[in-house]
Parts: structure tokens; sequence; C-alpha cells
């Protein structure tokens, strides 16, 4: 069980409205002052902005592309609070039995995405903290597949985990990072090194410099310079990011196959 840091924490109202909004600490915590004898819902949302008197500036969500790109939250029963102070835990839950298959909801996912691409985000404020991150969406559902299919990204049909400045429904300025799901086969929500990789890409293309044509590449491929840069700038920033110089991308039922190699050993094929 990991912290959920960082995350926009919301006290809503019997009526649905906001009453008071937070941000969870780098432990997960989080407090409100709230009126004795009153009903009250804890919101946890997949959502890190910076904090009150922060010189550096950033928005990130995770969002589900198979659900008209729903913010993805936590909620907690209405419950009266009472006269005294209280503690109100939420949990984000895997959804896998003990044989590692997923049977339940899935919502640790979302929130898995959220926490490693705030590692990202640290990372580059801990370099520049005047820095301004633009708005970005990491869109991931259990509907994401590598599917043959034509690319449908509101069905989920995405291909692969990548970063786009275009989507169906039309150009975004800042661009949007699009993550596998689909369990069985290749889910990369607990992926950190694919994460913070295609963050890499978004931060790349808005705030330094990108001029990558894009398109398919394998670890085997012979690429156009500007990809071959590109990606390994992602590669390597993924390393940093999580300070760790192995990069990993598990796929296949329970998530028992993949691959991994270190970026310290400059692999002659390292994807």
């Amino acid at each position: 069980t990991l912290p959920i840091r960082q995350a926009v924490v919301q006290a809503l109202d019997s009526s649905s409205t906001v009453v008071d909004t937070t941000l969870s600490s780098l432990t997960g915590d989080y407090s409100f002052s709230l009126d004795a004898g009153t009903d009250v819902r804890i919101v946890a949302l997949a959502q890190t902005v910076d904090p009150d008197g922060s010189a550096a500036e950033w928005d990130l969500k995770v969002t589900d592309n198979t659900s008209q790109d729903a913010l993805y939250r936590l909620e907690g029963s209405l419950a009266d609070t009472g006269s005294a102070d209280s503690t109100r835990d939420l949990t984000a839950t895997v959804g896998a039995d003990s044989q590692g298959n997923y049977t339940g909801p899935r919502n640790a996912g979302a929130f898995s995405v959220l926490d490693k691409s705030y590692d990202a985000i640290s990372t580059v404020v801990g370099v520049d903290a005047n820095v301004n991150l633009p708005a970005v969406e990491m869109r991931w559902s259990v509907n994401n597949r590598s599917s043959s299919n034509t690319r449908n990204l509101p069905n989920g049909d995405i291909g692969t985990s990548f970063f786009t400045t275009a989507t169906n429904g039309g150009a975004t300025p800042n661009g949007v990072v699009y993550i596998l799901g689909e369990a069985g086969v290749d889910a990369d929500e607990f992926d950190g090194s694919i994460i913070t990789h295609e963050w890499g890409h978004y931060f790349e293309n808005n705030v330094s410099r990108s001029d990558s044509i894009g398109g398919s590449h394998s670890r085997n491929s012979l690429l156009d310079l500007r990809v071959a840069m590109g990606e390994g700038f992602g590669n390597a920033f993924s390393a940093i990011a999580q300070d760790d110089p192995i990069y990993r991308d598990s796929s296949g039922v329970r998530d028992s196959r993949g691959f991994s190699y270190s970026m310290e050993e400059n692999p002659s094929n390292p994807g």
C-alpha cells in the first residue's frame, strides 16, 4: 500500500457541493476543519496541482478515455462529522485476487499513473522551481488495448501507450498521454518506466523542443534520428525520474512476462 501523494481531496456535503478542497501530503495525509454535525463525503481526485505558494505550476489529471474522459475519483460514504476529530481513509484497489487474476475494481491503476506522473513532475520542479508545466491528461482505461483494429481512442483501441497532440476529437495543444490497461495482455498502469517515458514526451514537446516525427518503433528498428533522439530522451528521463537505471515493461497473463534492461549498459537494441 502506497500513499496517494499531492492529490486533490474534496469535502462534499449532502447535495454534492464542494465545501472545502485541499491537497494530500507526501505521506497521503489530508485534513479539513468542518462544522460539527454535518453530513460530509470525502473524495480524492486523480489529479495533482501545484500547491498554494508554489512558484512552479502544474495541473495533471488521470482520465478515462473510454468514458468521455471522466476524471477518476475515490469516494467515501456520506457520514456525519460528529462532535470530535475523526479519520476517514480512502483506498484504491488493484482488483486482483490471491492468484493475480483481476476480479474487482481496478481504480488503483489510475492512482498509480498519477503517482508515477508526480515523480516526473517533482523531478523537473526539483531542477527548476519556477517551471510552468501546461495542463495535461494521462488517459488510462482497463479497456485500452493493443488492438489490431484501426485506432479508436474513445473505444480503447489505442494500439500502445503513447503521447500525441492529435486525438479523435481534434488537436490538443499540450498533448495527451494514453496508457494501456488490457489485463492479461499488456497493462502499463504499474509500469513506471512506460508512464514516465510518455510524460517525458509531453515535457519535451511543451517545455523543451521535439523534432520527432513519431511513428512506430521497436527494439530492433533503424530509426530516423529525430525519432531516435526523442525515444532515447524518454528512456533516459524515465530512469532519472524513478532514480532507477532499469527500464521495465510488463505484459502477459498476471503480468508474468515482459522485458527489462539497464540504461547504464548501452544495449545495442535499447527499445
